[in-house]
C-alpha cells in the first residue's frame, strides 16, 4: 500500500532492482533503473524467469545507469542504452585521520561470509607475505561468526596465527581510522560493480591491492592507487602485497585520494538531481 501511494505520487520512480522495475505501476510517471550489481551473462543465464525479468525491467524505464564501464559492458549484449552513474564516497568521512602504523600492516575489510569477496585467497596468501615480512599484521574488518574465525585461522600455520586480528564490524570513524593507519588494503574480490571498499581505502589514502578483475582494474589503473594480482591465485596475491609493502614509503597519500575525485558525493549527487529534474521536466 505504501509502495503504490509513493508511486501515485512521484515526481519520477527510481528503482533499485530489475525486478521493481518490471512489476512497478508507472502510471504515466518517469521510470529509472539503477543496476547496482554486476549481472554478468553466466549469471543471468542462470534460470528463464530472470532472463525475462531482466529484460521486461530494462525495457521499460526510461533512463537505465550502471556503476561502471565495466559493468556496461558485461550488459552490452542486451541491447539496452546506460549510463554510467556510480555510486559515491564521502570523502569528508573518508580522508586520512591518522598516521600510518609503526609496523607494515595489512587490512582486509572483504565480506568474510561473501564467497565472491574471495578472503579465503587472502588467508591462504598470508603464510607467503609473512614468510618475506615477518612483522607484518593483518587486521580483517566485517563480521565472522566464532566458527567462521576458527575455520580461516585453520588454514594457516600455528606460528602465524597470532598476527591475524578480527574486528569486527566497524563504524565509519573507527573504519576511516583502519583504512588510514594500514600500509595497505587488500581487496581479493571479484565481479565488482564498483568496489566501495577500494574508494574508500583510497580516499584515506591508503593503497590498494586487488583483483585483477571487475571494476578494480579501472579503480587501481593509477600506478599510485595500489597493485593488482591474477583473481583467485593466492600466490599472486602474495606477491603483489609483498611488493606494496616494500613501497610503503614511496606512497602518495594526497595522489592515492585523488583518485577518487571523480567518486566523491557531491560531484554523484549534483548529477543524480540533475538526471532527476529532467526526467520529470
Amino acid at each position: 500500500a505504501f509502495a503504490s501511494s509513493a508511486t501515485a505520487t512521484a515526481d519520477v520512480i527510481h528503482c533499485w532492482h530489475y525486478v521493481d522495475a518490471a512489476a512497478v505501476v508507472r502510471r504515466g510517471r518517469p521510470l529509472l533503473l539503477k543496476i547496482t550489481g554486476s549481472i554478468t551473462p553466466e549469471w543471468i543465464k542462470r534460470t528463464l524467469l530472470q532472463d525475462r525479468l531482466l529484460r521486461r525491467g530494462l525495457r521499460r524505464p526510461d533512463g537505465v545507469w550502471c556503476n561502471s564501464e565495466w559493468v556496461r559492458s558485461q550488459m552490452s549484449g542486451f541491447g539496452r542504452p546506460m549510463d554510467v552513474v556510480p555510486a559515491g564516497v564521502d570523502r569528508d568521512l573518508f580522508r586520512p585521520v591518522a598516521e600510518r602504523s609503526a609496523g607494515p600492516t595489512v587490512l582486509s575489510t572483504c565480506a568474510p561470509n561473501e564467497p565472491r569477496k574471495r578472503l579465503t585467497d587472502l588467508i591462504d596468501a598470508w603464510p607467503r607475505v609473512r614468510a618475506a615480512v615477518p612483522d607484518a599484521r593483518l587486521r580483517l574488518a566485517g563480521d565472522a561468526s566464532p566458527d567462521l574465525m576458527d575455520a580461516l585461522l585453520s588454514r594457516i600455520p600455528e606460528p602465524d596465527r597470532g598476527s591475524i586480528r578480527f574486528l569486527g564490524s566497524l563504524d565509519t570513524a573507527d573504519l576511516a581510522g583502519e583504512y588510514s593507519s594500514a600500509w595497505v588494503s587488500v581487496m581479493p574480490a571479484v565481479l565488482e560493480a564498483l568496489g566501495l571498499s577500494t574508494l574508500e581505502s583510497l580516499a584515506c589514502g591508503t593503497p590498494v591491492v586487488g583483483a585483477d578483475s571487475g571494476t578494480t582494474a579501472a579503480l587501481l589503473a593509477d600506478p599510485a592507487a595500489g597493485r593488482l594480482f591474477r583473481p583467485a591465485e593466492p600466490d599472486d596475491l602474495a606477491r603483489a602485497v609483498i611488493e606494496q609493502l616494500a613501497a610503503t614509503d614511496r606512497v602518495d597519500r594526497d595522489r592515492c585520494r585523488g583518485v577518487t575525485d571523480a567518486y566523491d558525493w557531491e560531484r554523484i549527487t549534483d548529477r543524480v538531481e540533475a538526471a532527476y529534474l529532467a526526467l520529470a521536466g
